[in-house]
């Protein structure tokens, strides 16, 4: 989960360059890439966290056990996968901004 914060935190701040200088379009590149990696980092997080709940919930002595450490971790994985998308749905709303300041006449 941190990287997937770290980069979430990163995109956002670019995102806010991006308004702050009426979305300059060297930077949309950049921040598509850091939306993606965003993404990515939490797609990661989530696919290392369902790896570690079936290797945890085959080493379960009970039948009823594994099937609760499979639903508690698959729970708890998808948590990275839903950071990613709250961090990238900030990004796209700070980046709306941008787009709109930079359709608006300079003042």
């Amino acid at each position: 989960m941190w990287p997937t914060t770290v980069f979430g935190f990163v995109a956002m701040a670019w995102a806010v360059l991006f308004a702050w200088r009426r979305a300059q379009s060297v930077m949309r590149p950049v921040l598509t890439t850091l939306s993606l990696l965003v993404l990515g980092s939490g797609l990661l997080g989530t696919t290392v966290g369902l790896v570690a709940t079936l290797r945890g919930a085959s080493q379960q002595p009970e039948p009823g056990d594994r099937v609760l450490v499979m639903f508690v971790g698959t729970a708890e994985s998808l948590n990275n996968l839903v950071l990613g998308f709250i961090f990238v749905m900030f990004t796209l709303c700070i980046t709306a901004v941008g787009q709109w300041r930079a359709t608006r006449p300079a003042a």
